[in-house]
């Protein structure tokens, strides 16, 4: 539901576009590079390491 005030959990937070613009681009950037996906409690990290 698309209410203010409403119930948010964690399929809110992953529905949030500014969640999952960020994380597609990084992907992309990331190629070539490992990328290591961390679940944190606000959502997930991603970590580039160049190798």
């Amino acid at each position: 539901m698309a209410s203010r005030g409403g119930p948010s959990g964690p399929v809110a937070d992953q529905l949030a576009p500014e969640n999952i613009t960020p994380a597609s681009r990084r992907d992309d950037i990331c190629l070539g590079r490992l990328v290591i996906q961390a679940h944190a409690d606000d959502g997930c990290t991603t970590v580039a390491v160049r190798t």
